[in-house]
């Protein structure tokens, strides 16, 4: 009997040997934590349900598109039977059964103050040399209107031109406004060797005219908005809109449709 307990207490002693000492805490010290991933909290954001379609002709121009883009979901159509797709949609142009807003004029502001536009002949035969009724066709936006007809043939005023000192044309500085008629005005005047060099009208019309920093402006503003001497209204361009009832519109300075704030 007494030698069993001390072979057990032998045994004890052996496997308490060999067991590997524990690793101390120090005092105070935390247990770390496994790492976690970062978590990224997403505010909700508002989808608007409204929709605005834009015609493709139209929505180079508009002068309120950010205002749109703040308020619906915008987009562009090419044909108009896809407009009835959109709770606003806007186009250039006299449109059958769609509501009419204000029109915009083209218009040519000359700077008869900067030679060569301080002789009359120049001055009239710049005004004759654009052929509303061609660039009406190149627009082909429906409902245009031609505010100013009194046109040369092209011979006639590259013979004119070369009778007054210029056999080879008219090279003009020109200040615009953005304007679906710009580029087949342009085309008319070269037409007749009268070429353009055009900037982005960034100032005022009265600084470009009293510092003669142009000899022509193109302007494209809403109808009756701009009234000068020297200002010829060569293009009148009408608004079209088609929305439901519910929908409370205001207008754009330019004249395009938004809804309400």
């Amino acid at each position: 009997m007494g030698r069993s307990i001390i072979a057990w207490l032998l045994l004890a002693v052996v496997f308490s040997a060999c067991e590997a000492p524990s690793t101390p805490i120090p005092v105070g010290a935390s247990t770390p934590l496994p790492p976690t991933e970062d978590v990224i909290v997403v505010a909700p954001t508002l989808q608007s349900t409204l929709s605005i379609g834009i015609a493709s002709t139209t929505a180079d121009y508009l002068d309120n598109l950010e205002r749109l883009q703040e308020v619906a979901q915008v987009n562009t159509f090419d044909d108009l039977s896809q407009a009835q797709a959109f709770d606003l949609a806007i186009s250039y142009g006299a449109i059958d059964g769609w509501q009419q807003a204000s029109s915009q004029d083209i218009i040519l502001v000359m700077n008869t103050q900067l030679a060569p536009l301080n002789q009359p002949e120049i001055v009239q035969i710049i005004q004759q040399s654009i052929d509303t009724q061609q660039v009406i066709n190149v627009v082909d936006i429906l409902g245009v209107e031609a505010l100013y007809s009194s046109i040369l043939a092209n011979i006639d005023a590259r013979n004119q031109l070369a009778n007054l000192g210029y056999p080879d044309g008219l090279q003009l500085s020109a200040f615009f406004e953005a304007s679906p008629a710009l580029e087949a005005i342009g085309d008319s005047l070269r037409q007749r060797n009268i070429r353009l060099n055009l900037t982005p009208l960034q100032s005022d019309v009265e600084a470009v005219l009293s510092q003669n920093l142009a000899h022509l402006i193109f302007l494209h503003r809403p109808t009756e908005d701009f009234q000068a001497n020297n200002a010829l209204p060569l293009l009148r361009i009408p608004i079209s809109y088609r929305t439901s009832d519910e929908l409370p519109l205001s207008f754009s300075p330019m004249g395009f449709p938004q809804p309400q704030s």
